[in-house]
């Protein structure tokens, strides 16, 4: 499980930053520099790496995306989507958060970060593994 986990913490420190239009050269540089059994099938970007399995297990994100259930009560900014790319980001923000370790989202306006950031932390509140103090910036107004 120990390379699995290498091979998933490279993939996602160094080509994570990457635009996803290069992550299948990513993907190639790594299959050529890793032992094969160590990879998932498909590329390491759509893939997650379960660790509560003894051996660790690489398991495509869209098995782990929840449904959508629509929550009337909620504005339309506070709704959370559950994608493949959500799945991902909150993932790793968790795991980050978990250790202790800073994070730095960045992107272009619009695409989900700060609901993706309050999502996770909220959920990580109510297990009672975080106890955030929350302040934003925005594009728009700073």
């Amino acid at each position: 499980a120990l390379e699995k986990v290498l091979v998933f913490s490279l993939a996602w420190s160094l080509g994570g930053g990457l635009r996803n239009d290069f992550w299948n050269k990513f993907d190639s540089f790594i299959g050529n520099e890793v032992n094969q059994s160590n990879l998932p099938k498909g590329s390491i970007f759509d893939n997650c790496l379960l660790l509560d399995r003894d051996a660790g297990e690489f398991v495509n994100w869209s098995t782990q995306t929840p449904e959508f259930v629509y929550d009337a009560k909620k504005s339309y900014f506070e709704l959370f989507v559950p994608t493949r790319d959500t799945m991902r980001f909150s993932y790793l923000l968790r795991a980050s958060l978990l250790n202790d370790r800073p994070v730095f989202f960045t992107g272009v306006t619009g695409i989900g970060k700060t609901v993706i950031i309050n999502d996770t932390i909220s959920k990580m509140e109510r297990e009672g593994s975080l106890h955030p103090i929350l302040f934003t910036f925005s594009a728009r107004t700073s």
